[in-house]
C-alpha cells in the first residue's frame, strides 16, 4: 500500500463487517463523538458492584492505570443526534500498558501534548487539504501527526523513554495469517477480521465470539509490542460505572477482566507486550462476569509471545 492510500484511507469512513464505531477506538483527532445512556438500571448498579468496586478503588492495576486525559465529547439525544450546545467529559484509556511503563508514560505524553496543541484548529485549517507527502512519508503510521513541529515532538517523547516509532504496516486477511504471523493459534474458536500488523508485531483487528449462554459478541483485538510508541486510545464513557477483577485464563495467563453498562475489557500484560480485548456490549446486553471470564478462557495468550516482528 502507497503512503497515499494510506492516508486516504486513514482519514476516511472505515466500513466494517460490524458496526465499530472507530472513532472510539482510533486517536486520529481529538473531536469525537460518543454515545451513552444515561440512566442505569438499578440491576446493572447491582451487577457492577458486585464485580469488585474495591477493585477500582484501590487502583489495582486496571483502568485507573490506564487513564489518559478526559476528552470532551458532544451529548447526544435518545436517537443518536448530538445535542446543539451541549458537551460532556469522558475517560480515555491508552492501550500501550499500564502508566508505570515506559510505553504507558510516553503515550500519556503525547496525548497531553495533543491535548493543548492547535487547540482552536487553526494550523489544521490553514493547511486544509494540503498533504505533506513529505511529513507523511516521514511519519506513517502516525496520522494525528500534520506539521513537522508535532513530528519533531512525537520522537523527542520517543526518545526520552527509550523507544522506537513505528515505520510500516501490512494487511492481514486471514485467520491463517493471523495465527501465522503472530506465531501460534492464539485465537480459539474466535473469528477474526481482516486487520494490521505493524513491523514489529504490534497488530489490531475486529472479530467475533461465541460464549455459551450468552451468544455471538463483537471485540476488538489489539496488542502492543513493548518498545515502541503507540498512540491507540479507547474512551469508556465514565471509569466509576466499571468493576474490575483478576482472573486467571485457561492457558494460564492472568489477566484483568473490567466490565461496565456498554463494554467489556480483557487486559493482559505479557512478557513483550500489552494485550487489549474491547468487548462491543456490557451489562445493558446481559453480559456477566461469568461471560467475560468463559471468553478470556477462549484466547490462548501464552501462545502471543515472544512476539514475531513482520519477515
Amino acid at each position: 500500500m502507497s503512503n497515499k492510500e494510506f492516508y486516504q484511507e486513514t482519514f476516511s469512513q472505515v466500513h466494517s463487517r460490524v458496526p465499530i464505531r472507530w472513532e472510539d477506538y482510533a486517536h486520529m483527532k481529538r473531536h469525537r463523538h460518543a454515545a451513552r445512556r444515561l440512566v442505569m438500571l438499578a440491576a446493572v448498579l447491582a451487577v457492577l458492584a458486585a464485580l469488585s468496586a474495591a477493585a477500582v478503588a484501590a487502583n489495582l492495576l486496571g483502568l485507573r492505570e490506564l487513564l489518559l486525559p478526559k476528552v470532551t465529547v458532544d451529548v447526544m439525544d435518545g436517537d443518536g443526534v448530538a445535542v446543539p450546545g451541549e458537551s460532556r467529559a469522558v475517560d480515555r484509556i491508552g492501550l500501550s500498558g499500564w502508566l508505570d511503563s515506559p510505553e504507558g508514560r510516553a503515550q500519556a505524553e503525547w496525548d497531553a501534548f495533543l491535548a493543548g496543541y492547535d487547540r482552536d484548529g487553526a494550523i489544521l485549517a490553514a493547511i486544509g487539504n494540503e498533504i505533506d507527502w513529505d511529513l507523511l512519508e516521514a511519519y506513517p503510521c502516525y496520522p494525528a501527526v500534520y506539521t513537522w513541529e508535532m513530528g519533531e515532538k512525537l520522537e523527542e517523547i520517543a526518545g526520552k523513554y527509550g523507544l522506537t516509532l513505528h515505520t510500516r504496516r501490512q494487511a492481514v486477511d486471514s485467520r491463517s495469517d493471523w495465527i501465522g504471523m503472530a506465531g501460534g493459534d492464539f485465537l480459539g474458536d474466535n473469528v477474526p477480521a481482516p486487520g494490521w500488523m505493524y513491523e514489529d508485531g504490534t497488530f489490531h483487528f475486529d472479530g467475533e465470539g461465541w460464549v455459551d449462554g450468552h451468544g455471538m459478541m463483537d471485540y476488538q483485538f489489539d496488542r502492543m509490542v513493548k518498545g515502541s510508541l503507540n498512540d491507540v486510545g479507547l474512551t469508556i464513557g465514565d471509569v466509576d460505572d466499571y468493576g474490575q477483577w483478576s482472573h486467571t485464563a485457561s492457558s494460564g495467563v492472568t489477566v484483568t477482566l473490567v466490565l461496565g453498562p456498554d463494554k467489556g475489557l480483557i487486559l493482559a500484560d505479557l512478557e513483550d507486550s500489552f494485550v487489549t480485548v474491547n468487548v462491543l456490549e456490557g451489562t445493558d446486553q446481559g453480559l456477566t462476569a461469568a461471560d467475560m471470564e468463559a471468553f478470556a478462557d477462549s484466547f490462548r495468550f501464552d501462545r502471543l509471545t515472544p512476539a514475531l516482528p513482520l519477515s
